[in-house]
């Protein structure tokens, strides 16, 4: 490309561009949506009682048994897993489709990216505003880069997205005009 701009670039050019971009965005979010149910499981099989308290008050908890904990624990695993890491791997996939010129009037999947992105950045504001103050630091460190690189794939995905709707309209436009 020798330095050239994004619109001195072709159509085409800017067509793979934005599907490459689409592409890797989607296989990112699915790999990332992965980590974070491993992570969520890791934490809640060695600090069943924080996470716990994370969705109870001690008043409930204090009312249940140890083994009662447990259970509660990968009800609750399986549910959040299984709900997060299904849009996940939904929300990829058709970015996939997408970029790999198969239903490229899907546009649900950009709806749910965008919600999926400002409940993402309201949970990151909260955990700012109201800090919970635990152990292991560089747990919070780690997890904090891979929710902003969660967040910035799912930003990639979105621009790619629309880009790449007004691109093919205007490679439809200029097919149309003959030219």
């Amino acid at each position: 490309m020798n330095g050239q701009a994004l619109g001195e670039m072709s159509l085409d050019a800017r067509i793979r561009k934005m599907r490459s971009y689409l592409l890797y965005g989607g296989a990112a979010f699915i790999i990332l949506g992965l980590w974070d149910g491993i992570k969520t499981g890791l934490y809640m099989y060695f600090h069943p009682a924080e996470a716990l308290e994370e969705f109870y008050s001690g008043d409930q908890l204090q009312n249940y048994d140890e083994s009662m904990y447990y259970t509660i624990m990968v009800v609750i695993i399986l549910a959040f897993f299984l709900i997060f890491f299904t849009l996940r791997v939904y929300i990829g996939l058709k970015a996939v489709s997408v970029a790999r010129g198969r239903n490229t009037k899907a546009r649900v999947y950009v709806v749910l990216t965008v919600l999926y992105t400002i409940g993402t950045v309201y949970t990151g504001i909260d955990e700012i505003l109201h800090p919970v103050v635990r152990e292991a630091h560089e747990a919070h460190l780690i997890n904090f880069i891979i929710e902003t690189s969660s967040l910035l794939v799912m930003i990639i995905i979105i621009v790619s997205s629309v880009s790449l709707w007004k691109l093919d309209k205007q490679k439809a436009a200029s097919q149309a005009q003959g030219g």
